[in-house]
């Protein structure tokens, strides 16, 4: 059974933000078998509304500070899917700690 990248995202979301991160699905143009969260937050200690995304599509993962245009990608080719979600949740604890003004971005 083939895995269903867009419900592991957001339940990996869900799992991973509380209520104060808005959320927004998009379609992704330029990969359009990848599903896309826009995320923002309130005002972190440092008084900025930070912006984000976490996309997902079968064979990759991405994570995008739109505020810095910075990003990285995993790549996993295998149909394990508790590998998929495993990927996808490290890169949202590094968008969750943007989000709230955790760290430093160099």
């Amino acid at each position: 059974m083939p895995v269903d990248i867009r419900a592991v995202l957001h339940r990996v979301v869900d799992d991973v933000f509380d209520r104060s991160i808005f959320r927004r699905e998009e379609d992704d143009r330029e990969a359009p078998s990848a599903y896309r969260l826009r995320l923002s937050s309130a005002r972190t200690l440092d008084d900025q509304e930070r912006h984000a995304s976490l996309a997902a599509s079968y064979e990759w993962f991405e994570f995008h500070v739109s505020d810095l245009d910075v990003g990285t990608r995993r790549f996993d080719y295998g149909d394990d899917e508790t590998e998929k979600e495993a990927e996808l949740r490290n890169l949202a604890y590094i968008a969750r700690a943007y989000l709230q003004g955790e760290g430093r971005v160099t």
